[in-house]
C-alpha cells in the first residue's frame, strides 16, 4: 500500500514538473523556437556529416575487402573510352601475356536506365568476363558467378550485386532488360571479405556485348585490374606494366594508374573535405543555437524573479529551482535534436540515391548527435539554473 502511494506521488510530482517546464517555455515562444531551430539545423547537419563519414569509411573497408592491398587499378582515359571496348581488352591481354603470374581483367561500365517493370531508376552496367569476379574477390551469395562459357559465347546472363538485389527486388532467374537486350540473372554476388553491407552500389555484370550493341557516351568508364602476387613488389610491377603498355599501341599516359594506397588516399581526402564543409555548418548552427539557448535561459531567470521568490517562499529548495531551469534547457535541446534527426533521416531517405556520396545511416549515426545535443543543452543551461537556485526568496520578491 505504501509503495503504491509512493509511486502515485512520484508520478504526480513528475507531471507537475513537466507542466512547470512547459509553462516556462511558453513564456517566450519566439526565443524558444529560434533556439530550437538553430539547434535542430545543427543536429541535422551533424547527422548528415556522420552519415557521409560513415559511408566513406564503409567504402574504404569495401575497397580493402574486394581488392586487398595487391590489386593495381588502371583507368582508361577519355580517348580510350571513346574507342569502345576493344582497345582496353587488347591492353588487358597484353598485360596478361607479359605477367602470367597475375590475374588481369578488363571491364567497361556505365549507368543505364531501367524499365518501370524492372523497378525503375538507374543501375551500373558492367561489361566484362569471368576473370573480373576473381580479381574483385567476389563470392556468389545466391546462384553462381559468370563463367568462361558465358564470356566465350556472350550468353545473355547477368550477375547482380547484393545491393541491386535488395533495392530492385531481383533474384536468380529473373529477366531484366538492359539497353534493349534481355538478360537472365544467374547469380547474386558480394565481396568475399564482407565489405558490402546494407549499402553498396547496385550493379549488373554481363559478358562483353557485341560491338555496336554497347552504349557509349560521357558516362562510360573503362578499367583494367591486375592482382599482383605477394612476392612481387608493387612499385616494380607498376613500372613494368607501364613499359609493357608503352611497347604496344597504347601509351602509358592514356591511363591513370592507381594503387590501393592511391584509392584509399582519395577516400581520406574526400572525408576531410566533407568533414570541413558539413562540419563547419553543423558547428555554426550548434554555436548559434547554444548561444540563443543560453540567452533564453538567462532571460527566463530575470523575468521570473517573482515566480522564483514565490516558489522559495512556499518551500521549494534551491535544487528544485535549479532543476526546473535545467530541465527547460534540456527539453528545448532534446526536442530540437529529435526534430533535426527526423529531418536528416527524411532527407537521406529522399535524396540518398541522388547524392554523390555513399551514406550510412544507423542507430549510432542518429543517437550520437542526439546525446551530444542533450549534453550541450545541459551544459549551457547549468549556469542560468545555478544563478536561479542561488536567488534568495526575499531578494526575488523585493526585486519584483
Amino acid at each position: 500500500m505504501a509503495e503504491a502511494v509512493g509511486n502515485a506521488g512520484m508520478k504526480s510530482s513528475l507531471a507537475a514538473e513537466a507542466r512547470d517546464v512547459w509553462d516556462g517555455l511558453r513564456l517566450r515562444p519566439g526565443r524558444t523556437a529560434l533556439s530550437g531551430l538553430a539547434i535542430g539545423l545543427g543536429m541535422a547537419a551533424t547527422t548528415l556529416l556522420l552519415a557521409a563519414l560513415g559511408g566513406l569509411q564503409r567504402q574504404a573497408r569495401a575497397v580493402l575487402a574486394e581488392l586487398g592491398g595487391r590489386v593495381l587499378a588502371i583507368e582508361a582515359g577519355a580517348e580510350l573510352r571513346a574507342g569502345g571496348a576493344e582497345p582496353v581488352r587488347a591492353d588487358a591481354a597484353v598485360l596478361a601475356a607479359c605477367f602470367p603470374d597475375s590475374d588481369v581483367a578488363a571491364a567497361r561500365s556505365r549507368f543505364v536506365a531501367l524499365r518501370p517493370e524492372d523497378g525503375g531508376g538507374e543501375v551500373r552496367l558492367i561489361e566484362t568476363d569471368e576473370r573480373w569476379a576473381r580479381v574483385r574477390n567476389w563470392r556468389a551469395v545466391r546462384g553462381r558467378l559468370l563463367d568462361a562459357r558465358d564470356a566465350r559465347l556472350a550468353e545473355r546472363h547477368a550477375l547482380i550485386s547484393l545491393a541491386a538485389s535488395r533495392r530492385q527486388g531481383w533474384d536468380v532467374g529473373r529477366h531484366v532488360a538492359l539497353e534493349g537486350l534481355t538478360y537472365t540473372i544467374v547469380g547474386v554476388a558480394a565481396p568475399a571479405g564482407g565489405g558490402e553491407g546494407e549499402g553498396g552500389e547496385p550493379w549488373v555484370c554481363v559478358p562483353w556485348m557485341p560491338s555496336g550493341a554497347a552504349g557509349g557516351g560521357a558516362g562510360v568508364e573503362a578499367l583494367i585490374l591486375m592482382r599482383i602476387p605477394p612476392d612481387a613488389a608493387m612499385g616494380s610491377r607498376v613500372a613494368a606494366a607501364r613499359r609493357a603498355l608503352a611497347a604496344g599501341r597504347a601509351g602509358p599516359d592514356r591511363y591513370r594508374w592507381l594503387t590501393p594506397d592511391d584509392i584509399l588516399l582519395g577516400v581520406r581526402r574526400m572525408r576531410t573535405a566533407v568533414g570541413w564543409a558539413v562540419g563547419s555548418v553543423a558547428l555554426l548552427c550548434l554555436v548559434l543555437g547554444g548561444t540563443t539557448l543560453s540567452a533564453l535561459m538567462v532571460a527566463n531567470v530575470r523575468e521570473r524573479m517573482a515566480e522564483i521568490g514565490l516558489r522559495r517562499a512556499l518551500g521549494a529548495r534551491p535544487a528544485d529551482v535549479g532543476r526546473l531551469f535545467l530541465l527547460e534547457g534540456v527539453a528545448v535541446s532534446g526536442a530540437a535534436a529529435l526534430a533535426g534527426a527526423g529531418v536528416a533521416q527524411a532527407a537521406l531517405g529522399w535524396l540518398g540515391g541522388a547524392l554523390p556520396l555513399p551514406l550510412r545511416l544507423d542507430a549510432a549515426t542518429l543517437l550520437t548527435p542526439v546525446a551530444l545535443t542533450l549534453i550541450l543543452g545541459a551544459a549551457l543551461s547549468y549556469w542560468p539554473a545555478r544563478a536561479a537556485a542561488r536567488i534568495l526568496p526575499a531578494e526575488a520578491l523585493r526585486a519584483e
